[in-house]
């Protein structure tokens, strides 16, 4: 009797157990399907474009004080029931890294992917503001995991260098892959990439259709070309993923956010590099580059990014810019024309004739036998000498008259205020050589 009366209490113990397990289960699940995507950009840089192209409703958006905050649902390719929660941050501001440090969950740290939204319709800020926000990514990198021992952070690193490392196309069947017992054996190549900050990094390129509008269709093509080699060198170098972005391209935003959680997840995706584009297909197709693509033909690049894609100059920086060199003008001018002065007066003095009555410094001048005085003629040598050096003030203050309105010349290529500095010290230099004639000229006479 007391067997049977056992048993039941058995069986009730195996169904909690059970029921424990499953929960404890999903609960695992719900965690391990959890990524968070912080996007980075200028206000104008397309990254509202890109969520508004995921989002279906504007209630999966809430502003969290600095930034705004939106959730998603990505779907899984191979299982129609699994979805992962995808929660977004977006950035404006390089300065808020210690700011998102505190939105961030310590249990999401390690779930991170960084996607850095680059405005191509002006293509002259596209490399500093990849720059500005790989250097955000390193600064919050340092802050989210300084809790974390050597070990853990070395993890995370050789994690995004075996991703790089072990990579193939899954669209070509010829190359062999390795199974996970196979990769364990080969060793780390801490080498790839070149700057590891130990989290997927993807790059969206948006607004392509805006790219270059000032120039011909052949400039346009042949820069556009150039631009695509360059980012393809950084996401090299950074290890990073890239995608083109249209406006209302939807299936390009999911393709990149399906991208983003299988880098995160592990879940399978299966689209291949396509790194041909056109400019004049941009409408009807896109561009992918993945991480750990090593294309054949990409080499390093010989010249600067500002060589080919100089910044622009606003109007409103034109006539500022006017402004200043105008008034910097102005003072020279002054300076200039007192400048001329002094040298008229000197001219003055040097060319008065001699007064036959009157004694200078009380000194009796020598005469003649009838009373006359003798006129002392100065020698010709000393006038060629005193025209030569009259000549050559006026030289050195047309040169420097020159340096200050030619907007060519070396001094004017610097800030207008140095050419405006640089303009009187020459010109100091001058009215010292030119009191020199003068007290040389009233010495003789």
């Amino acid at each position: 009797m007391e067997e049977e009366k056992d048993k039941p209490q058995e069986k009730k113990e195996e169904i909690e157990n059970v029921w424990q397990k499953a929960l404890e289960k999903n609960a695992l699940s719900r965690g391990q399907n959890d990524t968070t995507m912080i996007i980075l950009g200028e206000p104008d840089s397309g990254k509202k474009d890109l969520l508004k192209a995921m989002k279906e409703d504007e209630e999966q958006k809430r502003s969290k004080g600095l930034f705004d905050y939106y959730f998603l649902g990505i779907q899984d390719e191979d299982d129609d029931d699994a979805v992962t929660n995808v929660h977004v941050w977006s950035v404006n501001n390089d300065t808020h890294a210690p700011l998102l440090e505190r939105c961030i969950n310590k249990e999401t740290k390690q779930s991170l992917v960084y996607t850095i939204v680059l405005n191509m319709s002006k293509p002259e800020t596209v490399k500093e503001n990849f720059d500005k926000w790989t250097k955000f990514i390193q600064s919050t990198q340092e802050l989210l995991c300084k809790n974390l021992d050597d070990k853990k952070k070395q993890e995370l690193q050789n994690n995004i260098s075996r991703y790089i490392q072990f990579y193939t196309n899954p669209e070509d069947k010829s190359s062999s892959v390795l199974t996970d017992e196979e990769k364990k054996d080969i060793e780390t190549d801490s080498s790839q990439p070149k700057k590891n900050f130990g989290v997927p990094i993807i790059i969206v390129l948006s607004k392509l259709n805006h790219f270059g509008k000032k120039m011909s269709e052949i400039d346009r093509s042949d820069h556009f070309e150039i631009a695509l080699n360059y980012i393809q060198q950084w996401c090299v170098d950074y290890g990073c993923a890239c995608f083109s972005f249209l406006d209302n391209q939807k299936e390009q935003a999911r393709r990149l956010f399906a991208y983003a959680v299988h880098r995160i997840q592990g879940s399978a995706f299966r689209e291949g590099p396509k790194i041909a584009l056109m400019f004049s297909n941009i409408e009807d197709d896109y561009f992918f580059f993945p991480s750990g693509l090593k294309p054949p033909n990409l080499g390093s690049q010989k010249n600067d990014w500002s060589n080919y894609f100089a910044e622009k100059i606003s109007k409103k920086e034109k006539l500022e810019k006017k402004r200043v060199t105008v008034q910097s003008e102005r003072d020279d001018q002054i300076f200039l024309r007192t400048l001329m002065g002094e040298l008229g007066s000197a001219k003055v003095v040097q060319s008065r004739p001699t007064n036959t009555g009157r004694v200078r410094n009380s000194v009796r001048r020598p005469t003649r036998p009838n009373g006359d005085l003798i006129k002392k003629t100065p020698s010709a040598r000393g006038s060629k000498d005193k025209s030569k050096k009259a000549q050559e003030f006026q030289t050195l203050i047309r040169y420097i008259a020159q340096r200050g309105k030619d907007p060519t010349s070396r001094s004017s290529q610097v800030s207008p205020n140095q050419s405006s500095k640089d303009s009187k010290s020459e010109a100091l230099r001058v009215l010292e050589r030119l009191d020199k004639l003068r007290k040389n000229t009233t010495r003789h006479q």
